[in-house]
Protein backbone atom coordinates (compact mmCIF):
# COMPACT_ATOMS: atom_id res chain seq x y z
CA UNK A 1 0.00 0.00 0.00
CA UNK A 2 2.78 2.36 1.04
CA UNK A 3 4.33 2.16 -2.34
CA UNK A 4 1.55 2.25 -4.45
CA UNK A 5 0.86 5.74 -2.22
CA UNK A 6 4.62 6.70 -3.17
CA UNK A 7 4.16 5.98 -6.85
CA UNK A 8 0.77 7.86 -7.22
CA UNK A 9 2.54 10.61 -5.53
CA UNK A 10 6.12 10.47 -7.74
CA UNK A 11 3.57 10.04 -11.08
CA UNK A 12 1.62 13.42 -9.84
CA UNK A 13 4.85 15.12 -9.32
CA UNK A 14 6.17 14.69 -12.56
CA UNK A 15 2.85 15.66 -13.99
CA UNK A 16 2.98 18.39 -12.33
CA UNK A 17 6.01 19.50 -13.31
CA UNK A 18 5.30 18.30 -17.00
CA UNK A 19 3.12 20.71 -16.69
CA UNK A 20 4.67 23.48 -15.46
CA UNK A 21 7.28 23.20 -17.85
CA UNK A 22 4.99 22.77 -20.83
CA UNK A 23 3.45 26.60 -19.43
CA UNK A 24 6.54 28.31 -19.53
CA UNK A 25 7.79 26.65 -22.92
CA UNK A 26 3.82 28.20 -23.97
CA UNK A 27 4.83 31.36 -22.42
CA UNK A 28 8.32 31.64 -24.37
CA UNK A 29 6.84 31.06 -27.53
CA UNK A 30 4.20 33.55 -27.66
CA UNK A 31 5.97 36.02 -26.14
CA UNK A 32 9.43 35.31 -28.10
CA UNK A 33 10.38 37.72 -30.96
CA UNK A 34 13.59 35.83 -32.30
CA UNK A 35 15.52 37.80 -35.01
CA UNK A 36 16.56 34.66 -36.61
CA UNK A 37 19.71 36.06 -37.83
CA UNK A 38 21.77 34.70 -35.17
CA UNK A 39 22.84 31.47 -36.60
CA UNK A 40 26.31 30.87 -38.70
CA UNK A 41 26.45 31.60 -42.46
CA UNK A 42 25.87 28.73 -44.48
CA UNK A 43 26.72 30.39 -48.01
CA UNK A 44 30.10 30.08 -49.08
CA UNK A 45 29.77 32.80 -52.12
CA UNK A 46 28.37 36.12 -51.40
CA UNK A 47 29.39 40.05 -50.50
CA UNK A 48 27.87 42.50 -48.86
CA UNK A 49 28.45 46.89 -48.95
CA UNK A 50 29.31 48.16 -45.44
CA UNK A 51 28.40 50.70 -45.98
CA UNK A 52 24.98 51.32 -47.82
CA UNK A 53 24.03 51.48 -51.15
CA UNK A 54 24.74 55.05 -51.66
CA UNK A 55 28.11 56.88 -51.95
CA UNK A 56 29.74 60.05 -53.43
CA UNK A 57 32.29 60.35 -55.83
CA UNK A 58 35.47 60.06 -54.48
CA UNK A 59 34.38 57.73 -51.76
CA UNK A 60 36.34 54.40 -50.52
CA UNK A 61 33.95 52.07 -50.71
CA UNK A 62 34.55 49.05 -48.10
CA UNK A 63 33.25 45.77 -48.46
CA UNK A 64 32.73 42.09 -46.57
CA UNK A 65 33.00 39.02 -48.50
CA UNK A 66 33.74 35.24 -48.14
CA UNK A 67 33.70 32.49 -50.59
CA UNK A 68 35.13 29.04 -50.71
CA UNK A 69 37.37 29.79 -53.34
CA UNK A 70 40.98 31.58 -52.86
CA UNK A 71 41.36 33.01 -56.63
CA UNK A 72 38.90 35.89 -56.24
CA UNK A 73 38.98 38.81 -58.17
CA UNK A 74 36.56 42.00 -58.24
CA UNK A 75 34.92 43.43 -61.82
CA UNK A 76 33.62 46.90 -61.38
CA UNK A 77 31.73 48.74 -63.83
CA UNK A 78 30.68 51.98 -64.16
CA UNK A 79 27.55 51.80 -66.04
CA UNK A 80 27.47 55.39 -66.68
CA UNK A 81 30.68 55.64 -68.50
CA UNK A 82 30.83 52.19 -69.68
CA UNK A 83 34.05 51.48 -68.21
CA UNK A 84 35.71 49.21 -66.01
CA UNK A 85 37.57 50.67 -63.18
CA UNK A 86 38.85 47.81 -61.69
CA UNK A 87 39.45 43.88 -62.58
CA UNK A 88 42.02 42.48 -60.26
CA UNK A 89 42.65 40.19 -57.61
CA UNK A 90 41.30 40.84 -54.01
CA UNK A 91 43.44 43.05 -52.12
CA UNK A 92 42.56 42.02 -48.76
CA UNK A 93 42.48 38.31 -47.32
CA UNK A 94 38.88 37.13 -47.50
CA UNK A 95 37.79 34.86 -44.32
CA UNK A 96 34.83 35.39 -42.80
CA UNK A 97 34.18 31.63 -42.00
CA UNK A 98 32.46 32.74 -38.30
CA UNK A 99 31.00 36.02 -38.82
CA UNK A 100 26.79 36.12 -38.33
CA UNK A 101 24.58 37.01 -40.80
CA UNK A 102 23.71 40.86 -39.20
CA UNK A 103 27.07 41.49 -39.36
CA UNK A 104 27.96 41.50 -42.74
CA UNK A 105 27.51 44.75 -43.25
CA UNK A 106 29.13 46.27 -40.35
CA UNK A 107 31.80 43.22 -39.82
CA UNK A 108 34.89 43.00 -40.95
CA UNK A 109 36.30 44.67 -44.18
CA UNK A 110 38.09 42.22 -46.33
CA UNK A 111 38.19 44.86 -49.88
CA UNK A 112 37.64 47.94 -50.33
CA UNK A 113 37.91 50.41 -53.73
CA UNK A 114 37.80 54.13 -53.89
CA UNK A 115 35.33 55.20 -56.59
CA UNK A 116 36.33 58.40 -58.31
CA UNK A 117 33.51 59.27 -60.83
CA UNK A 118 29.76 59.30 -59.97
CA UNK A 119 27.47 56.68 -61.22
CA UNK A 120 25.83 52.98 -61.54
CA UNK A 121 28.43 50.66 -60.49
CA UNK A 122 28.06 47.16 -60.86
CA UNK A 123 30.14 44.83 -58.80
CA UNK A 124 31.04 41.31 -60.18
CA UNK A 125 32.64 38.73 -57.56
CA UNK A 126 34.60 36.06 -59.67
CA UNK A 127 36.90 33.34 -59.71
CA UNK A 128 38.39 32.78 -62.40
CA UNK A 129 35.60 33.14 -65.66
CA UNK A 130 33.17 32.19 -63.01
CA UNK A 131 30.51 34.61 -61.50
CA UNK A 132 30.05 34.17 -58.04
CA UNK A 133 28.13 37.01 -56.43
CA UNK A 134 26.58 40.27 -58.07
CA UNK A 135 25.16 43.54 -56.80
CA UNK A 136 24.68 47.37 -57.81
CA UNK A 137 25.76 50.64 -56.14
CA UNK A 138 25.04 54.02 -56.80
CA UNK A 139 27.54 57.43 -56.27
CA UNK A 140 26.88 60.61 -56.66
CA UNK A 141 28.31 63.84 -57.58
CA UNK A 142 29.63 66.03 -54.94
CA UNK A 143 26.15 68.54 -54.47
CA UNK A 144 25.25 69.75 -51.32
CA UNK A 145 21.91 71.32 -52.24
CA UNK A 146 20.55 69.30 -54.79
CA UNK A 147 17.26 70.17 -57.07
CA UNK A 148 16.55 66.91 -57.48
CA UNK A 149 16.42 63.91 -54.73
CA UNK A 150 15.79 60.36 -55.84
CA UNK A 151 15.04 58.14 -53.40
CA UNK A 152 15.28 54.32 -53.95
CA UNK A 153 13.14 51.70 -52.71
CA UNK A 154 15.71 49.60 -50.33
CA UNK A 155 13.20 49.22 -47.90
CA UNK A 156 11.69 47.10 -50.16
CA UNK A 157 14.44 45.57 -51.09
CA UNK A 158 14.99 44.23 -47.49
CA UNK A 159 11.78 43.15 -47.55
CA UNK A 160 12.21 40.71 -50.48
CA UNK A 161 15.21 39.47 -49.36
CA UNK A 162 16.19 36.16 -48.40
CA UNK A 163 19.62 36.01 -47.75
CA UNK A 164 19.75 33.99 -44.39
CA UNK A 165 16.31 32.05 -44.77
CA UNK A 166 13.64 34.93 -44.42
CA UNK A 167 12.05 37.64 -46.20
CA UNK A 168 8.40 38.92 -45.65
CA UNK A 169 7.20 36.60 -47.95
CA UNK A 170 9.21 33.19 -47.04
CA UNK A 171 10.08 32.04 -44.08
CA UNK A 172 12.26 28.80 -43.55
CA UNK A 173 14.09 30.25 -39.88
CA UNK A 174 11.47 30.71 -37.87
CA UNK A 175 10.58 27.52 -36.02
CA UNK A 176 7.27 25.42 -37.30
CA UNK A 177 5.57 25.29 -33.22
CA UNK A 178 6.12 28.87 -33.20
CA UNK A 179 4.14 29.62 -37.00
CA UNK A 180 1.54 26.68 -35.89
CA UNK A 181 0.78 28.59 -32.50
CA UNK A 182 0.71 31.97 -33.95
CA UNK A 183 -1.87 30.50 -36.52
CA UNK A 184 -4.27 29.36 -33.95
CA UNK A 185 -3.49 33.02 -31.96
CA UNK A 186 -4.70 34.39 -36.02
CA UNK A 187 -1.56 36.13 -36.03
CA UNK A 188 0.41 36.49 -39.00
CA UNK A 189 4.26 35.58 -38.63
CA UNK A 190 5.28 38.35 -40.80
CA UNK A 191 3.92 41.11 -37.80
CA UNK A 192 6.05 39.51 -35.58
CA UNK A 193 9.78 38.80 -36.63
CA UNK A 194 12.92 41.42 -37.86
CA UNK A 195 14.10 41.31 -40.76
CA UNK A 196 17.83 42.50 -40.73
CA UNK A 197 18.98 44.99 -43.02
CA UNK A 198 22.70 44.03 -42.56
CA UNK A 199 22.25 41.29 -44.65
CA UNK A 200 23.68 40.71 -48.96
CA UNK A 201 20.38 41.34 -50.25
CA UNK A 202 19.91 38.29 -52.68
CA UNK A 203 17.15 39.73 -54.42
CA UNK A 204 19.76 42.15 -56.14
CA UNK A 205 22.09 39.73 -56.88
CA UNK A 206 19.73 37.61 -58.96
CA UNK A 207 18.40 40.65 -61.06
CA UNK A 208 21.90 41.99 -61.45
CA UNK A 209 23.08 38.61 -62.50
CA UNK A 210 20.42 38.68 -65.52
CA UNK A 211 21.42 42.57 -66.61
CA UNK A 212 25.37 40.81 -66.85
CA UNK A 213 23.73 37.71 -68.49
CA UNK A 214 22.32 39.97 -71.15
CA UNK A 215 25.00 42.30 -70.98
CA UNK A 216 23.84 44.95 -69.68
CA UNK A 217 20.73 45.44 -71.40
CA UNK A 218 17.51 45.87 -69.81
CA UNK A 219 15.18 43.76 -71.70
CA UNK A 220 11.20 43.87 -71.49
CA UNK A 221 10.81 40.23 -71.15
CA UNK A 222 12.52 40.63 -67.65
CA UNK A 223 10.66 41.23 -64.74
CA UNK A 224 12.79 43.38 -62.50
CA UNK A 225 11.25 45.11 -59.17
CA UNK A 226 14.05 45.99 -57.23
CA UNK A 227 17.66 47.52 -58.03
CA UNK A 228 17.44 47.30 -61.79
CA UNK A 229 14.32 48.66 -62.06
CA UNK A 230 15.82 51.70 -60.50
CA UNK A 231 18.31 52.19 -63.07
CA UNK A 232 16.82 53.55 -66.59
CA UNK A 233 15.71 56.71 -64.67
CA UNK A 234 18.73 57.27 -63.15
CA UNK A 235 20.56 56.70 -66.55
CA UNK A 236 18.22 59.23 -67.48
CA UNK A 237 18.93 61.84 -64.86
CA UNK A 238 22.75 61.34 -65.39
CA UNK A 239 22.37 62.09 -69.22
CA UNK A 240 20.30 65.36 -68.64
CA UNK A 241 20.47 66.35 -65.11
CA UNK A 242 23.83 65.77 -64.20
CA UNK A 243 25.22 68.34 -61.78
CA UNK A 244 21.45 68.86 -60.53
CA UNK A 245 20.59 65.59 -58.10
CA UNK A 246 20.95 63.69 -55.56
CA UNK A 247 20.34 59.92 -54.37
CA UNK A 248 19.29 58.73 -51.32
CA UNK A 249 18.21 55.99 -49.55
CA UNK A 250 14.89 55.61 -47.36
CA UNK A 251 16.85 56.17 -44.37
CA UNK A 252 18.58 59.33 -45.86
CA UNK A 253 14.76 60.52 -46.96
CA UNK A 254 13.59 60.53 -43.61
CA UNK A 255 16.61 62.15 -41.88
CA UNK A 256 17.72 64.39 -44.48
CA UNK A 257 17.57 67.87 -43.66
CA UNK A 258 15.06 69.83 -46.85
CA UNK A 259 15.92 73.22 -48.15
CA UNK A 260 14.09 75.81 -50.70
CA UNK A 261 16.32 74.65 -53.29
CA UNK A 262 14.73 70.83 -53.23
CA UNK A 263 12.15 71.55 -55.79
CA UNK A 264 11.69 67.66 -57.28
CA UNK A 265 11.22 64.52 -55.26
CA UNK A 266 11.55 60.89 -56.99
CA UNK A 267 10.14 57.61 -55.76
CA UNK A 268 11.84 55.25 -57.81
CA UNK A 269 11.44 51.97 -58.71
CA UNK A 270 8.66 49.82 -56.42
CA UNK A 271 8.32 51.96 -53.36
CA UNK A 272 6.35 50.09 -51.68
CA UNK A 273 7.31 49.73 -48.23
CA UNK A 274 7.62 53.12 -46.08
CA UNK A 275 7.61 54.06 -42.76
CA UNK A 276 5.36 56.37 -40.94
CA UNK A 277 8.14 58.96 -41.18
CA UNK A 278 8.26 58.81 -44.46
CA UNK A 279 4.40 58.89 -45.04
CA UNK A 280 4.41 62.06 -42.79
CA UNK A 281 7.23 63.60 -44.55
CA UNK A 282 6.06 63.20 -47.80
CA UNK A 283 2.51 65.00 -47.06
CA UNK A 284 4.67 68.25 -45.50
CA UNK A 285 6.55 68.22 -48.87
CA UNK A 286 3.78 67.95 -51.34
CA UNK A 287 2.96 71.48 -50.20
CA UNK A 288 6.28 72.81 -51.18
CA UNK A 289 7.86 70.40 -53.50
CA UNK A 290 7.42 68.71 -56.67
CA UNK A 291 6.79 65.14 -56.11
CA UNK A 292 7.14 61.99 -59.06
CA UNK A 293 5.79 58.58 -58.29
CA UNK A 294 7.77 56.66 -61.45
CA UNK A 295 6.70 53.40 -59.73
CA UNK A 296 4.14 51.17 -58.71
CA UNK A 297 2.35 48.96 -55.97
CA UNK A 298 3.17 52.35 -54.04
CA UNK A 299 2.89 53.23 -50.24
CA UNK A 300 1.32 49.40 -49.28
CA UNK A 301 2.63 48.03 -46.63
CA UNK A 302 4.16 49.83 -43.70
CA UNK A 303 7.17 48.93 -41.60
CA UNK A 304 8.87 50.71 -38.60
CA UNK A 305 12.92 50.30 -37.67
CA UNK A 306 13.85 48.31 -34.74
CA UNK A 307 17.90 48.88 -34.59
CA UNK A 308 19.06 47.55 -37.42
CA UNK A 309 15.95 45.93 -38.27
CA UNK A 310 12.74 46.03 -40.37
CA UNK A 311 9.50 44.98 -39.02
CA UNK A 312 6.15 44.80 -40.99
CA UNK A 313 3.67 46.70 -39.18
CA UNK A 314 0.98 46.89 -41.31
CA UNK A 315 0.97 44.27 -44.38
CA UNK A 316 -1.72 46.66 -45.86
CA UNK A 317 -1.92 50.02 -45.35
CA UNK A 318 -5.53 51.42 -45.92
CA UNK A 319 -6.77 52.45 -49.65
CA UNK A 320 -7.72 55.66 -48.39
CA UNK A 321 -4.58 57.00 -46.64
CA UNK A 322 -2.22 55.81 -49.68
CA UNK A 323 -4.64 57.46 -52.05
CA UNK A 324 -4.93 60.65 -50.47
CA UNK A 325 -1.17 60.90 -50.53
CA UNK A 326 -0.75 59.40 -54.63
CA UNK A 327 -4.19 59.60 -55.91
CA UNK A 328 -4.00 55.87 -56.63
CA UNK A 329 -4.04 52.37 -55.10
CA UNK A 330 -2.68 49.28 -56.06
CA UNK A 331 -4.45 46.54 -57.91
CA UNK A 332 -4.41 42.74 -57.77
CA UNK A 333 -0.98 41.70 -59.21
CA UNK A 334 -0.67 40.49 -62.95
CA UNK A 335 2.42 39.35 -64.01
CA UNK A 336 1.35 38.29 -67.46
CA UNK A 337 -0.63 41.36 -68.33
CA UNK A 338 0.94 44.38 -69.34
CA UNK A 339 -0.13 47.56 -71.75
CA UNK A 340 1.03 50.75 -73.32
CA UNK A 341 -0.75 54.07 -72.03
CA UNK A 342 -3.76 56.05 -73.73
CA UNK A 343 -3.84 59.54 -73.12
CA UNK A 344 -7.04 61.08 -71.52
CA UNK A 345 -6.18 64.50 -71.36
CA UNK A 346 -4.04 65.61 -74.79
CA UNK A 347 -4.47 69.26 -73.84
CA UNK A 348 -2.29 68.80 -70.64
CA UNK A 349 1.02 70.66 -70.82
CA UNK A 350 2.84 67.60 -70.09
CA UNK A 351 1.87 66.61 -73.30
CA UNK A 352 3.80 68.92 -75.40
CA UNK A 353 5.75 67.73 -78.11
CA UNK A 354 4.28 64.27 -78.09
CA UNK A 355 2.97 63.13 -81.46
CA UNK A 356 0.34 59.89 -80.18
CA UNK A 357 -2.18 59.13 -78.02
CA UNK A 358 -0.26 55.74 -77.17
CA UNK A 359 2.95 56.49 -74.88
CA UNK A 360 5.27 53.84 -73.25
CA UNK A 361 5.08 50.80 -75.51
CA UNK A 362 3.83 47.31 -74.37
CA UNK A 363 5.64 47.01 -70.96
CA UNK A 364 5.20 50.55 -69.18
CA UNK A 365 2.04 49.68 -67.76
CA UNK A 366 3.33 45.88 -66.04
CA UNK A 367 4.52 43.98 -63.36
CA UNK A 368 2.14 45.38 -60.55
CA UNK A 369 0.41 48.91 -61.33
CA UNK A 370 -2.39 50.70 -59.13
CA UNK A 371 -5.54 52.71 -60.63
CA UNK A 372 -7.85 55.63 -59.04
CA UNK A 373 -10.44 54.67 -56.73
CA UNK A 374 -13.49 55.48 -54.89
CA UNK A 375 -10.86 57.67 -52.52
CA UNK A 376 -9.19 59.74 -55.51
CA UNK A 377 -10.76 63.32 -54.90
CA UNK A 378 -11.05 66.10 -57.44
CA UNK A 379 -7.52 67.43 -56.69
CA UNK A 380 -6.46 64.31 -59.03
CA UNK A 381 -6.49 65.04 -62.79
CA UNK A 382 -6.79 61.54 -64.69
CA UNK A 383 -3.69 62.12 -67.68
CA UNK A 384 -3.83 58.58 -69.34
CA UNK A 385 -4.77 54.45 -68.31
CA UNK A 386 -3.46 51.90 -69.21
CA UNK A 387 -5.18 50.30 -72.38
CA UNK A 388 -5.45 46.88 -71.86
CA UNK A 389 -4.68 46.72 -68.10
CA UNK A 390 -5.83 48.65 -64.66
CA UNK A 391 -3.20 51.67 -64.02
CA UNK A 392 -4.01 55.55 -64.11
CA UNK A 393 -1.09 58.34 -64.21
CA UNK A 394 -2.41 61.10 -62.56
CA UNK A 395 -1.78 64.87 -61.66
CA UNK A 396 -2.63 66.50 -58.76
CA UNK A 397 -1.91 70.49 -58.51
CA UNK A 398 -2.24 72.19 -54.88
CA UNK A 399 -2.87 75.63 -54.35
CA UNK A 400 1.02 76.24 -53.92
CA UNK A 401 1.39 75.15 -57.82
CA UNK A 402 3.24 72.25 -57.00
CA UNK A 403 2.71 69.00 -58.64
CA UNK A 404 2.11 65.32 -58.06
CA UNK A 405 3.17 62.92 -60.33
CA UNK A 406 2.14 59.34 -60.60
CA UNK A 407 3.41 56.37 -63.28
CA UNK A 408 1.25 54.23 -61.10
CA UNK A 409 3.21 51.04 -61.89
CA UNK A 410 6.46 49.11 -61.04
CA UNK A 411 7.40 48.81 -65.06
CA UNK A 412 7.68 52.28 -65.66
CA UNK A 413 11.10 51.91 -65.93
CA UNK A 414 10.47 50.17 -69.44
CA UNK A 415 8.40 52.90 -70.80
CA UNK A 416 11.67 55.04 -71.37
CA UNK A 417 13.20 53.45 -74.04
CA UNK A 418 9.60 54.56 -76.25
CA UNK A 419 10.28 58.42 -77.31
CA UNK A 420 6.56 60.19 -76.08
CA UNK A 421 6.80 58.27 -72.68
CA UNK A 422 10.51 59.80 -72.42
CA UNK A 423 9.31 63.20 -73.59
CA UNK A 424 6.66 62.90 -70.93
CA UNK A 425 8.52 62.41 -67.99
CA UNK A 426 11.02 65.08 -68.76
CA UNK A 427 8.72 67.62 -69.78
CA UNK A 428 7.28 67.08 -66.12
CA UNK A 429 11.07 67.31 -64.47
CA UNK A 430 11.98 70.55 -66.72
CA UNK A 431 8.29 72.28 -65.15
CA UNK A 432 9.13 70.83 -61.69
CA UNK A 433 12.93 73.10 -61.72
CA UNK A 434 11.23 75.96 -62.76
Amino acid sequence: MENKKLTVAVYSLITVASLSVSVLFIYYILNSNPSGYNSYITYKNYFSFCGGYVYTAGDTVKISKNSEYNDLNFEVRNLITDKIVREKASDLKCDLSGIKFNELQRGTVTDKIVLIESGIYVFILRSGNLNLYQNVLFVNEKNDNPEINIVLSDNTWICYNEFGGRSNYRDSITPGIIKTIDHFRNRDCRYLYNLSMYRPISINNEETEMLINDNYEIKESRIYHCVVSEIPLIKLLFEKYRKNFKITDCIGFENAAVSGNNKLFIFNGHSEYWTGKMMGRLNILKASSNILFFSGNNIFREVSRNGENLTVTRNKIPKEITTKLTGTFYRIKDFTNSSAFRIIDTDNFLFEGITSTEIGGYKAASIETDAINEYTDGTFELLASGISIDCDIVLQTNNNNKYLLNTSSTGSYNGLKEENFRKFITNYIDVSLK
